[in-house]
C-alpha cells in the first residue's frame, strides 16, 4: 500500500512539474546547437540535403553521463562538396526550365552531416521541422538558473524556414540507416547518392529509401570474379566495424565459394583507428600466408592503414579496395 501511494505521489509530482514547465516555456524548446554549416534558398518546395563536408577520423562514443563535447571535424571532403554543388546545380537548372516544373520553384536546405550519426540526425530533424528562429536556442535554459530568469526568452520552436518533405542524403550506409530508423515512421523519403549497402534494399524495413547508386550486391559479385580471374584463391578480408562492411563481407564470403576462392581470415577494426587497432590489424595480416587483401572501408581508414604499412615497410601485398576509396589519394 505504501509503495502504491509513493508511485501515485511521484506521478502527481511529475505531471504537475511538466504542466508548469509547459506553461512557463510557451510551446516547445529547441535544445542544442542548430549548427552553422548550412546553405538555404527559399522555394515553393524546399529539398533537404545532407553532405559530409567535414569529417574526423576519430569517433567518440557517448557515455550518457555528461553532455557530449563537440568533435573537431578538421578534415574537408572535396568529393562531398562536388555532390553538394551537383544538387544545387540540378535544382537551379530545373527552375530555369519551363517544361519541367512550370509555376513551381524548387529550393534547397543543405546541411553538413560531418559523416557522423548524431550530427546527421540533428541536421535531419532540423530539415524536416524547419530551422528555428534566430535566438530561440534553449541552451540558457539548461544552466539550472530557473524559469524566472529565462522568462524573457522567446523559446517557441516556430520554423523560420520552409520544412523539407524529402532529404537527399546521406553518403554513408550506416548514417542513412540511422536516418531511416528515425524518420521512417513519418514517411519522409530519403534519397541517397552513395549509400550502397545491400541491407538498405529491404523495402519492408526501409520503404521510404531510394538511391541513385547500385546495391553492393553487384560490386561483391564483381570482386569475387576479379580475384578468381587473377587466380587469387587465398585472400584475406578486412573491414571497418560498420553495417556496410559487415553486410558486404557476408555477401563476399557467399560469392567467393562459387568461384573457388578461400578466405584466410576476416578482421574488423573500429571506425576511429587507434594505434592499438592498427597494430592488431597488421599483426593479423603479417601472420597470414595470404598476400591478397580485400578491404571494405572509407577513404580515411584506408589512408591510415596505408600510412602504417609504409612505415613498417610491409611489401609484397596486393590490396583491393571497395568503391568508397579513391585510388589517387592512396
Amino acid at each position: 500500500m505504501a509503495m502504491l501511494a509513493a508511485k501515485l505521489l511521484m506521478f502527481l509530482f511529475l505531471s504537475q512539474g511538466q504542466h508548469c514547465l509547459a506553461a512557463g516555456l510557451d510551446n516547445c524548446i529547441f535544445l542544442g546547437e542548430e549548427g552553422k554549416n548550412s546553405l538555404y534558398e527559399e522555394g515553393d518546395v524546399v529539398i533537404g540535403g545532407l553532405f559530409p563536408l567535414h569529417y574526423s577520423p576519430v569517433s567518440s562514443l557517448p557515455k550518457y553521463k555528461t553532455k557530449p563535447t563537440p568533435i573537431s571535424y578538421k578534415y574537408f571532403s572535396s568529393r562531398a562538396l562536388r555532390w553538394m554543388l551537383t544538387m544545387t546545380f540540378a535544382i537551379k537548372e530545373i527552375n530555369h526550365r519551363s517544361d519541367l516544373l512550370p509555376h513551381l520553384k524548387l529550393g534547397f536546405h543543405i546541411r553538413d552531416s560531418c559523416d557522423d550519426i548524431p550530427v546527421s540526425l540533428s541536421a535531419a530533424l532540423l530539415l524536416v521541422n524547419g530551422q528555428p528562429d534566430v535566438g530561440t536556442r534553449a541552451e540558457s535554459l539548461n544552466r539550472d538558473k530557473g524559469l524566472e530568469r529565462n522568462s524573457h526568452y522567446n523559446v517557441s520552436c516556430a520554423a523560420a524556414q520552409t520544412v523539407s518533405p524529402v532529404i537527399i542524403g546521406d553518403a554513408a550506409s550506416g548514417v542513412s540507416m540511422a536516418l531511416l530508423k528515425a524518420l521512417g515512421s513519418f514517411h519522409i523519403p530519403l534519397v541517397s547518392y552513395f549509400a550502397s549497402c545491400s541491407c538498405l534494399s529491404n523495402q519492408k524495413e526501409f520503404p521510404t529509401f531510394m538511391r541513385t547508386m547500385p546495391s553492393d550486391a553487384f560490386q561483391i559479385r564483381a570482386l569475387a570474379r576479379l580475384v578468381s580471374y587473377f587466380g587469387w584463391t587465398w585472400v584475406g578480408v578486412i573491414g571497418v566495424d560498420s553495417d556496410y562492411a559487415r553486410f558486404a563481407i557476408q555477401l563476399f564470403l557467399k560469392e567467393s565459394v562459387k568461384y573457388g576462392v578461400c578466405v584466410s581470415y576476416t578482421h574488423f577494426y573500429p571506425v576511429g583507428l587507434s594505434q592499438q587497432a592498427l597494430d592488431e590489424l597488421l599483426d593479423v595480416i603479417q601472420m597470414s600466408s595470404s598476400k591478397v587483401i580485400i578491404n571494405f572501408s572509407n577513404e580515411s581508414e584506408m589512408q591510415g592503414i596505408m600510412r602504417e604499412v609504409r612505415y613498417r615497410n610491409i611489401t609484397s601485398l596486393q590490396w583491393i579496395a571497395n568503391c568508397y576509396v579513391k585510388g589517387q589519394r592512396i
